[in-house]
């Protein structure tokens, strides 16, 4: 699983994903004595490093058991690696199997967004959106539900490019989503283990 820090109140969204990881289902979360959960984690570009390590004085405060596994990735990595995406850093998110991550600024020379190779190097396949009421009297009440969201198929192929209408070479954007049934058996699998795919229609 991998995590994003946002500006837009980051830190409630991301202990939402983090709580819906193996954090208490295989570790005992909230449990004394709980053993230290590895994490990868980069703090990204720009404004990332501040609000990762306000993410972290969160995290802290409220006792999570996890070890934090430093890695670099987008401009940093460019920098130190001539690489957006290092090897290492991929290396420990599949060790570790959760990563969390601050903004990162894909280089103009990539062709896929940072985020979106990271997704394909470790074969996220989804990802998960939390979202419930937290101040209730509002226009939406007694919300609670998970947005799971495609990450490697659909738009997410980055199959983009643009057509030239007589002097404008950006006249028209096109993007290709495309969705695979390999791709649709395995999402469903992963969501509905004990019922099988819908017959395929003809």
């Amino acid at each position: 699983m991998i995590a994003t820090v946002d500006a837009a109140g980051g830190i409630p969204g991301v202990w939402g994903k983090v709580m819906t990881s193996r954090c208490h289902r295989d570790r005992g979360y909230g449990q004394p004595h709980a053993r230290p959960i590895p994490v990868t984690l980069i703090p990204g570009d720009g404004i990332g490093p501040e609000i990762v390590e306000a993410t972290l004085a969160a995290l802290d405060a409220l006792g999570a058991p996890f070890e934090w596994d430093r890695q670099i990735a987008g401009l940093e990595g460019v920098r130190a690696a001539k690489d957006p995406l290092p090897a290492a850093t991929l290396d420990s998110i599949r060790r570790t199997r959760l990563a969390l991550k601050g903004p990162l600024e894909t280089p103009s020379a990539a062709v896929i967004e940072v985020p979106m190779c990271a997704a394909r190097g470790v074969q996220a396949l989804r990802d998960l959106r939390p979202a419930r009421t937290l101040v209730p009297g509002g226009r939406f009440d007694h919300v609670d539900l998970i947005v799971v969201r495609e990450n490697l198929e659909g738009l997410y192929i980055g199959h983009e490019h643009y057509v030239q209408i007589d002097d404008d070479p950006h006249a028209v954007a096109l993007a290709t989503g495309i969705n695979t049934r390999a791709g649709s058996r395995r999402y469903w699998s992963m969501h509905s283990p004990t019922q099988s795919p819908p017959a395929a229609r003809n």
